[in-house]
């Protein structure tokens, strides 16, 4: 990888030196990361090159139909839907972190979790 980064900066270097970068969209700003900081990064340019073709690794597709889940549980009024829909939350989340190293830091979405949970009575079955 070292020989990729050098001729990366060499040509970036030749570049800003020929005036070719001087005005690009964002000159000045600073960088936006899309990368997840706890995916191992021997896969990061893998998932990266797999987004930019327009396919999802499973473990995004899971956090995505996680936060679909949880909007869904906001306008929800059927206490069984909601129900049946937090055990989806629950197993979608533990199988996300079943693959990592690290689990999935979802604060504000545990805490959301939380609250909804707190709210939802179930009578009778699932």
């Amino acid at each position: 990888m070292d020989c990729m980064q050098y001729i990366a900066e060499q040509r970036i270097k030749e570049a800003a030196e020929n005036g070719e970068l001087d005005d690009y969209e964002g000159k000045g700003k600073p960088l936006v990361h899309n990368d997840d900081p706890l995916m191992p990064p021997e896969l990061r340019m893998a998932y990266k090159i797999l987004k930019n073709s327009g396919f999802m690794p499973p473990e995004a597709q899971d956090l995505k139909e996680v936060h679909s889940i949880m909007e869904l549980l906001d306008t929800c009024s059927d206490e069984q839907v909601r129900y049946r829909q937090m055990n989806k939350v629950q197993v979608l989340l533990a199988r996300i972190n079943r693959g990592r190293r690290y689990p999935v830091r979802l604060e504000e979405l545990q805490e959301y979790y939380r609250k909804t949970v707190e709210r939802v009575t179930v009578n009778g079955g699932s």
